[in-house]
């Protein structure tokens, strides 16, 4: 492979207006319409695509047991890798073995913390819808700028597999288990089959060749918050070191996207309830709230920053967008952030009869 043609690029901020646009026009905003028209057709199509593989990912985590299966090429990166070790001194006294056993820990570590955070571009043939994903990682014990390369078909590939496999326990357990988890267990079903199964089959119709009938994709209709939750979570986890540039690692709002990045990248999810809720769990923090709540949630903040980016770039004097800023993080702390409850923003005699303060 010949890395210097790759030519990758980011995904683009409007891959999951593209998808929201196509498969749930009936919800669209007349911002996610101009959002999606920003990339052409054709490399709308491939970003969309790209955009939902990485969701599928995130969602079946292929990049964490086994990140060789996805058959990464990685032959530049590791000469120089073996090049660094062969100048440092304190490999001297290694055997081959041990020294390629390093490099390939280095470079599964690389696959795993470049997918969990967000840490790859893209490079695409629109005509041939050739798709990779390019990763950068960054780590100080091999200072190598040489890419990791994973096609899309391999990572496709890996992806059905594991799904085959979900799929037949589930199959197994309702053909012999009345009381299975299929029908007993909803939200560990839709966590581990429904929903990566459905996110794989949007990437299916981004990135094949042949054309499908877009009506036959969804699964249900009804499944568009679940849908919009999984591609939300996903573009918060690709874009989360804006977040952190724009609000400040201390934020409220960073707080709450790296919950839900590290909850998403690490299988810190757990829907409750019948698949109302949501439970996030990281090292140090967890969180409950219904679905609907975190769509909400993730689709305000996004607003936030995408707009405070677009003031940016159109050279808006520094203390206007401090000023904004510091007005977003106002607003989430008092009313997305859990720190008021609803009734308490109003007076107490604004209350309708029967509703507790």
């Amino acid at each position: 492979m010949d890395i210097t043609k790759l030519n990758p690029v980011a995904i683009s901020t409007y891959a999951k207006d593209k998808v929201i646009c196509d498969f749930f026009p009936d919800v669209v905003s007349d911002d996610d319409k101009e959002n999606a028209e920003e990339l052409d057709s054709r490399n709308a199509t491939m970003h969309a695509g790209a955009f939902c593989l990485y969701a599928t990912m995130l969602m079946t985590k292929v990049y964490e047991e086994n990140p060789f299966a996805l058959e990464p090429y990685y032959s530049e990166r590791e000469q120089a890798i073996r090049q660094q070790i062969e100048n440092d001194s304190q490999y001297d006294n290694m055997t081959e073995e041990q020294i390629n056993s390093i490099i390939k820990n280095r470079i599964s570590t690389d696959i795993r913390n470049s997918f969990a955070h967000g840490n790859f571009k893209i490079s695409y043939d629109i005509y041939t819808k050739k798709l990779n994903f390019v990763l950068t990682p960054i780590q100080h014990e091999f200072n190598v700028s040489e890419p990791i390369v994973i096609s899309s078909k391999s990572i496709l590939k890996t992806i059905k597999k594991q799904l085959e496999t979900v799929g037949d326990f589930y199959a197994l357990n309702l053909r012999f288990n009345s009381d299975s988890m299929v029908t007993t267990g909803l939200s560990t079903t839709l966590k581990k089959f429904l929903l990566p199964a459905q996110t794989k089959k949007i990437t299916e119709y981004y990135l094949n060749s042949g054309v499908q009938n877009k009506n036959s994709v969804l699964f249900k209709k009804n499944s568009h918050w679940f849908i919009y939750y999984v591609l939300m979570a996903t573009k918060i986890t690709y874009e989360q070191q804006d977040y952190y540039n724009i609000f400040g690692k201390d934020s409220n709002i960073f707080e709450t996207i790296r919950l839900i990045r590290n909850s998403l990248a690490h299988d810190g999810i757990t829907f409750t309830d019948d698949a109302e809720n949501i439970h996030y769990k990281d090292k140090r923090v967890e969180l409950n709230e219904s679905v609907v709540e975190s769509v909400s949630k993730l689709l305000i903040v996004d607003a936030q920053k995408q707009t405070i980016m677009m003031l940016y770039k159109s050279n808006c004097k520094p203390e206007i967008i401090q000023s904004l800023i510091d007005d977003y993080k106002n607003v989430f702390d008092q009313t997305l952030n859990g720190m008021y409850r609803f009734e308490d923003m109003f007076d107490e005699n604004d209350l309708e009869p029967g509703q507790n303060k």
